[in-house]
C-alpha cells in the first residue's frame, strides 16, 4: 500500500486535495483509493526562537499557489 506522508504542511490542507489527490494517483496508477494512506506528521518547528506554524498554503487544484506543470507518473 503506497502511503503518502506529508510534512510541514496544515493537516486541513491535505484533507481539502486528498481525495483529488488519490483520485489523480488511482488513474495514473491504474489501481483503486483504498490502495493509498496519506499521513500528515506532526511537528514543531521554531525559527529565531518562535514557533512556525504549518504552511498554509495549499496544493489543491483552483488555489492561489503556483502549480507545477502536470507530468506523466511513469510505471
Amino acid at each position: 500500500m503506497p502511503q503518502l506522508q506529508f510534512h510541514g504542511i496544515d493537516t486541513q490542507a491535505i484533507q481539502q486535495c486528498s481525495q483529488q489527490l488519490v483520485d489523480d494517483l488511482c488513474q495514473a496508477m491504474d489501481t483503486t483509493p483504498d490502495n493509498f494512506l496519506l499521513e500528515v506528521i506532526h511537528s514543531t518547528q521554531i525559527l529565531s526562537g518562535e514557533i512556525v506554524p504549518p504552511s498554509r498554503s495549499s496544493m489543491c487544484a483552483g488555489s492561489n499557489a503556483a502549480r507545477r506543470p502536470e507530468t506523466e507518473v511513469p510505471l
